[in-house]
Formats: structure tokens, sequence, C-alpha cells
């Protein structure tokens, strides 16, 4: 039987979020094709992104935080493209794979968010409504390249940044 292992990080979600997006830029995948996931109902994280068409998640579930659970995306995510670097991505998207990682069937106040619907985390009110005008159009699920995992987020995201303003969506 295998050991739970307990990441130590000192990274917080928002910085995690920053180091996600320099890696995606690098990997070459635009900031509206990636997007980070928390759990509805416990500390997990999964990050989406699309990849050839198809939106591809990396989910971490096991650590007792978020921000250890998107340290994980992250590290996967990184290893991967380490990985692509030397050319041997065919075993790496296996193993990662088998692992379940990949595909898969701390309170920081606003800053995720924020961070989700691409906006300061003291945005004004009609800037929240743009911001999720746009990602909705964008990830809803009748359109083509839309995901109903990331559409319900930046709902959520955006009626909770509302919430705090006194607004409703």
């Amino acid at each position: 039987m295998s050991k739970k292992i307990i990441l130590e990080t000192e990274k917080t979600v928002h910085q995690t979020l920053q180091d996600l997006a320099k890696l995606f830029s690098g990997l070459g995948v635009d900031g509206d094709s990636w997007m980070p996931l928390p759990d509805e109902t416990g500390p997990g994280y999964a990050v989406k992104f699309l990849w050839q068409g198809k939106w591809v998640p990396v989910k971490s579930t096991l650590q007792p935080s978020r921000a250890g659970n998107i340290r994980m995306c992250y590290r996967a995510l990184s290893f991967i493209h380490e990985m692509e670097l030397r050319g041997i991505t065919g075993v790496v998207s296996q193993t990662i794979s088998e692992m379940g990682l990949v595909p898969m069937g701390s309170d920081e106040g606003l800053a995720e968010e924020s961070s989700l619907l691409g906006i300061r985390s003291n945005a004004s009110v009609d800037e929240i409504r743009k911001a999720y005008k746009e990602k909705a159009q964008r990830f809803h699920p009748d359109h083509e390249g839309g995901d109903p995992d990331i559409f319900k987020a930046v709902a959520m995201a955006a009626e909770k940044l509302l919430k705090q303003k006194g607004e409703r969506l």
C-alpha cells in the first residue's frame, strides 16, 4: 500500500496561479485556454487546458489544502513540460494517465475568483460583469471549445465577487 505524501509548500494559491500562467505561456497556451477550477466541496483543485483541440484536466485532491493541491497540479504540468522538452512525452503521458492525474473522467479572500475571471481583486462591478460575460460566452458548453466545468466555475466566481459588493449576477 502506498503512503500518502503531503506536499509542503509556502506558495499561496495566487502565487501558484501566477506560476501556472508562466508555464502555460512557455507551452504556447494562451490565457483563455487554461482554467484553474477549485473543488466545490473540499480542498481539491483541477487545472483544465486546451491541448490539440481538447480540454485536458489535471486534478489533485490528496493534499489537505487548496494551496497544496494546486501546487501538485503545477508540479505535474511542469514535469510533463520538462519531459516533453527531453522528447519522452509518450512514456510520461501514459504514466501520468495510469496514476489517475490525466485525464480524469488556506483562504485567500477573493484572489482565486479574480484570477479565474482574469481581473484585479478590487475590480468594479462593471469590470466583473464584463469579464463574466466574455468568459461565459467563450466557455459556454453549447459553443465549440466550451466546457461545462469551466462555465460553472466562471459563474460561481462572478457571483461570489458580485455578492461581496452587494450585487447580483
